[in-house]
């Protein structure tokens, strides 16, 4: 928050590397503020506020919304977006007219005498065709690693201050680890639309991580980056993996223990005290005429199993349906979880791929993996399909849970991937195997 405050990155983004649950837009938002409102601040700040969903830019405006009146901050929102879709305490941000009962654009006089200013980043890439150049001196940019490069750059361009002395500050907040931007077409991803502004900037000598630390103890240049490193969420055994192979070993497990050792003695853990299950199952991967989308009843019917063990078959500390999360890769087997879960009752559970899930968390994730056949591992990755083309997707998947995973898939076929082998190899070594028998792939 300092290094942002004093602006020492400038002209550079200065970005906050947030892995999950470490309090990334919490930070931000704090940053929002101390810019703002800190001592010394300039009385001539004009903030930009963007984020690629209108979700996202929702919370960072309830964020804010305690500390800024609506006097102070406006939330721009699309014409076309529905009034019931925005949270009652944000209207009072918006521009929503009444008589028209849509949200209308402000005149451009009235929009810049705002200090803060909220948008998506496909609206923010427009500000200048409201009239809206030259004027921001601050950009503030979450979920960064979500975006679309190009979008990303869109707001940083003729809405700012156009000044070669004292340039924009850019701030950029987000996770290069976790999903990066949606693109589907094949030139885009060859011409490198498919990593975002957030990721490219991670990979430069600037914001790398040194393997030395400084006096201070940090193995990055904190002018430039700051990594938040205290997971506020997940208990450290689910942590553990991810953290060693994609965060450098760098997290410290700093959850609530109410929450996160929630499942500890669970009666139908393998192991009490290793709140993680591996379920190996060698079921059937099926698919529907040519759909390149998979399901396996197998699993679903053990996914079943275990929503009914948490909710109806425990003595003590009973979940409630909203509290578990499913995620599986394929579309068609999110519908037969949740066709299946309906009948009996259990439709507040979220089941959802992946991309669902990204941002969120439940104190209990169940996690589907799908494919069974090791055939067709390469036409996964052809597809870009399932978790085993993607390590991001594997990450997200695992880092929503709080208090207990279950996994539940053919371990033969997860073996290939290094991260799910890991995974595995984790489990079976905190005694949270189950299923199917399998064995170390270097014992065998």
């Amino acid at each position: 928050v300092v290094g942002i405050v004093q602006s020492v990155a400038r002209p550079a983004p200065y970005l906050i590397y947030g892995p999950p649950g470490t309090g990334k837009t919490v930070t931000l938002a704090e940053s929002i503020l101390q810019t703002m409102f800190a001592a010394g601040s300039d009385k001539n700040t004009k903030i930009l506020i963007c984020a690629p969903s209108n979700t996202a830019t929702d919370v960072v405006v309830e964020r804010l919304a305690p500390f800024v009146t609506p006097r102070e901050m406006l939330r721009l929102v699309a014409f076309s977006r529905d009034r019931s879709s925005v949270p009652d305490h944000i209207i009072q941000y918006t521009s929503f007219d009444e008589l028209e009962n849509c949200f209308i654009t402000p005149n451009p006089k009235i929009i810049k005498t705002y200090k803060i200013v909220a948008v998506t980043i496909t609206y923010g890439g427009k500000l200048f065709n409201q009239g809206i150049l030259d004027h921001f001196t601050h950009v503030f940019v979450d979920e960064a690693g979500h975006s679309v490069e190009s979008e990303a750059i869109g707001c940083l361009l003729s809405a700012t201050k156009q000044s070669s002395r004292t340039p924009p500050v850019i701030v950029l907040a987000g996770d290069p680890k976790q999903l990066g931007p949606i693109i589907r077409s094949g030139i885009s991803k060859k011409f490198g639309l498919e990593k975002s502004l957030l990721e490219r900037l991670s990979q430069m000598a600037p914001y790398a991580r040194s393997k030395e630390k400084d006096v201070h103890g940090n193995h990055y240049d904190k002018r430039m980056i700051s990594k938040l490193i205290h997971n506020y969420r997940s208990h450290p055994k689910i942590l553990d993996v991810p953290n060693k192979a994609l965060y450098d070993g760098d997290l410290i497990a700093e959850a609530d223990i109410t929450i996160s050792h929630r499942f500890v003695n669970w009666e139908h853990l393998p192991k009490r005290g290793f709140p993680i299950i591996f379920h190996g199952v060698e079921g059937e991967d099926m698919r529907e005429a040519n759909s390149p989308s998979w399901f396996n009843p197998d699993e679903a019917q053990l996914v079943k199993m275990y929503v009914d063990l948490l909710i109806r078959d425990t003595r003590s500390n009973r979940c409630k349906p909203e509290d578990i999360g499913i995620i599986t890769p394929y579309h068609r087997q999110v519908q037969k979880i949740r066709i299946l879960l309906g009948a009996h009752g259990y439709s507040e559970c979220k089941v959802g791929s992946v991309d669902e899930f990204q941002g969120s968390e439940r104190p209990v994730i169940i996690i589907s993996t799908v494919r069974s056949t090791v055939d067709y591992i390469s036409f996964d990755q052809k597809h870009k399909l399932g978790f085993l083309a993607n390590e991001k997707r594997f990450n997200v998947a695992i880092t929503r849970a709080q208090a207990l995973l279950i996994m539940i898939g053919n371990p033969f076929t997860l073996e290939n991937d290094p991260h799910w082998k890991a995974m595995i190899e984790h489990t079976i070594d905190g005694g949270g195997y189950t299923g199917a028998d399998y064995t170390k792939k270097e014992q065998r």
